[in-house]
């Protein structure tokens, strides 16, 4: 979609987005496959990244079989992950709270839109504070079909009191941009593992090395 300067509702993905979770949570599955003799690799786990729980269970089914043991795998990631956090803490991406303190100050109003549940996306609202940038959160046990499909999108737009052509999506995934689009929604695209596809590259407004990169562009587009 072209720039719009009617702009002014901003719909945030978290993981991978507003937080370097994806990377963990790759690496959280990678270590899963060593210990369980299941052979993840890379391709594999990003197909996993904006979907839900259900969906990825689905995928798995599919490589290894309706007996793999997909939720066994999934809980040696999510120690992994939640163990790494405790430790070091929540990375959050570069330019988060530049861009969201920048989009603040120009009058938008933002929603966090997350595919991950909300005890767990809590977690991470409640350890960095980054709750005050935002009038809303929707997330992913609060709608009926996860992204790629536009529903979170459009009630998050709903919620918002905004048209889907009135929101700009900040998303990391290719899923992501894939809801966005069937949404009718603005979307900006940052790299974080790859560098997407072929179709959420069309899909997307633009792609973006960083969050500061989306500022940037915002500035020249939708201001």
């Amino acid at each position: 979609m072209s720039g719009d300067s009617r702009i002014r509702v901003g719909l945030f993905d978290m993981d991978g987005t507003m937080y370097d979770t994806e990377r963990l949570s790759t690496e959280g599955w990678l270590e899963a496959g060593r210990v369980t003799g299941y052979a993840m690799d890379r391709e594999k786990i990003f197909q996993f990244r904006g979907r839900s729980k259900s969906m990825n269970e689905d995928l798995f089914h599919s490589w290894y079989g309706k007996d793999a043991p997909y939720y066994a795998l999934r809980k040696i990631r999510d120690e992994y992950l939640f163990s790494s956090v405790e430790k070091y803490g929540l990375p959050e991406k570069k330019g988060l709270r530049e861009l969201l303190t920048y989009l603040r100050g120009i009058g938008w109003r933002l929603c966090i839109v997350t595919g991950t549940a909300r005890a767990d996306a809590s977690r991470y609202w409640n350890r960095t504070g980054i709750l005050d940038y935002f009038d809303r959160t929707l997330c992913g046990d609060e709608v009926k079909v996860c992204k790629p499909d536009p529903e979170i999108y459009l009630k998050a737009a709903f919620y918002m009191g905004a048209r889907p052509e009135e929101c700009c999506v900040f998303e990391d995934s290719p899923n992501g941009i894939r809801s966005a689009y069937a949404a009718g929604c603005h979307s900006i695209l940052i790299f974080d593992q790859d560098r997407g596809d072929e179709e959420s590259l069309r899909m997307c407004d633009t792609f973006c090395e960083s969050l500061l990169e989306a500022k940037e562009y915002i500035q020249k587009t939708f201001v």
